[in-house]
């Protein structure tokens, strides 16, 4: 039987490389896994050594055809990978096979050129996409339906109550071990800089927001895992997109430094995290506000050398725990910090109203990051920044618009701080 985890092969002219680029790219922001000859090309003959590869079950759970004109000319994709395909699918409904027409590429066209192969005769019952235009947008409805067929047969592949697990890497192409059913990759925009601001918010975040809204509508009901080697902006954007009151049960696998792991969830707080608050007025006039974690290291420095490049506050809310920067939470610990995160951030906006935008610097695990956005209902969008190695200033990350649905909104106001954990507000005009 097809193992639904494993990686869809991307079948194209290399003619269309660069339109395979951008369908890789996009499947990959997705979490969908691509096996692309480019960087995965057998040690065999090409012919048969893309067979073998095509032919196993544990490493390869689709197919993609690139549809072009040129494709008619190829017989390594219409009598080898193509048929090859068919066979799996065939034997196997839970191996996933589309085609993929490039813009200038008809159903007639595609079914003309299909019909060249010597071994290929029906294909009526394949999944038939286009690709509108060569364009990152285009590319991702493409992937949108791809996971979406996806999630569908691996949410008939597991067991009742099993959870549908995903990774989530900014640092390069994802390892985990056992392998997570969805991996999203977005090192490639990571290297050699952090993305733009543009990127961001029109590609990362978009395929992050579908990635989980496709997850609830495809496999119902399942536990969400998650896990990654993530820059804080990522994580605590995909929290946000598992907001709490989305009913979602969602864990992320933390990692120590011994590389075991720790399931981080908000069901979790019985654990005081030594945590506190401290706010500082600023300028009454502004209406922003920022917000700093220092946790796991003392993010003062770097946010005092951005103070340049940023606006004016109407306050700055600090996050510190008891002992000091670089302290080791527990899971009941994690989850208490995520607590405390809302509660006095939602304190503080009701205080100081009106708050337009929260400006986000964190320096904090990278599962406290995924708790802290689960906790963002009815925030004021919030700016993130990312402060990449070795650099010593921040960098604009995602915009982080609020989202909420209707039914979350009643959910507007808490209480002010039961927590036991002070809230030091002076008047002042130093920062941080």
């Amino acid at each position: 039987m097809t193992d639904p985890t494993g990686k869809i092969f991307l079948s194209y002219k290399h003619e269309q490389s660069d339109t395979a680029d951008l369908l890789e790219d996009a499947l990959w922001e997705h979490g969908v896994p691509v096996w692309r000859d480019q960087s995965d090309q057998p040690s065999e003959p090409l012919e048969s050594g893309l067979e073998h590869i095509i032919e196993d079950k544990r490493q390869i759970a689709g197919g993609i055809g690139l549809i072009s004109e040129d494709v008619a000319d190829s017989d390594v994709i219409l009598d080898v990978e193509l048929p090859r395909f068919r066979e799996r699918w065939e034997a196997d409904d839970t191996f996933l096979a589309v085609i993929v027409r490039c813009p200038d590429i008809g159903v007639s066209d595609a079914k003309v050129i299909l019909s060249k192969s010597t071994s290929l005769h029906d294909f009526s019952s394949w999944y038939m996409e286009q690709l509108d235009e060569k364009t990152p947008e285009a590319g991702a409805e493409v992937a949108d339906f791809v996971l979406q067929q996806r999630l569908t047969k691996l949410d008939a592949a597991l067991d009742d109550g099993q959870s549908i697990t995903c990774s989530l890497d900014t640092y390069e192409e994802p390892a985990h071990k056992p392998r997570s059913d969805l991996r999203i990759d977005w090192s490639q925009h990571f290297d050699p800089g952090p993305p733009s601001q543009e990127i961001w918010n029109q590609r990362l975040i978009p395929a992050l927001t579908t990635v989980t809204d496709r997850i609830r509508s495809e496999a119902p009901g399942r536990p969400i895992q998650m896990r990654g080697y993530s820059h804080l902006p990522a994580s605590f954007a995909l929290g946000r997109c598992l907001q709490a009151t989305r009913n979602v049960n969602a864990t992320w696998m933390q990692a120590d430094q011994a590389g075991n792991t720790q399931a981080w969830s908000l069901d979790k707080d019985a654990e005081a995290s030594g945590i506190s608050a401290e706010f500082t007025r600023k300028n009454a006039s502004e209406s922003d506000l920022a917000v700093l974690v220092s946790i796991s290291d003392n993010v003062r420095p770097e946010v005092a050398n951005t103070v340049s490049d940023l606006s004016e506050f109407r306050g700055v809310l600090e996050f510190t725990p008891g002992d000091g920067p670089d302290i080791r939470l527990t899971p009941d610990q994690a989850g208490h910090a995520a607590s405390v995160f809302r509660t006095e951030i939602r304190k503080t906006v009701n205080e100081i109203a009106p708050v337009s935008k929260i400006h986000l610097f964190m320096a904090a695990p990278t599962g406290l990051a995924f708790l802290f956005g689960q906790q963002t209902n009815t925030f004021p969008p919030i700016q993130t920044y990312l402060l990449p190695n070795g650099a010593n200033t921040y960098h604009r990350a995602a915009l982080l618009l609020n989202n909420q649905s209707d039914d979350n909104q009643a959910e507007s106001t808490e209480n002010p701080s039961t927590l036991g954990y002070r809230i030091k507000e002076t008047i002042t005009n130093w920062f941080p």
